[in-house]
């Protein structure tokens, strides 16, 4: 799993990118649940 490898090199990867790693990811998520419910709805 990708973040199981990004786990044990956490000390290593600079801060701004763990936040825009996590900032897409939430952003993905949010806009595929969002897509989900306008078109089931």
């Amino acid at each position: 799993m990708m973040w199981q490898k990004y786990a044990g090199s956490r000390r290593s990867m600079p801060l701004g990118a763990r936040i825009l790693f996590h900032g897409v990811f939430y952003a993905g998520g949010f806009a595929i649940v969002y897509y989900l419910i306008q078109r089931g709805c």
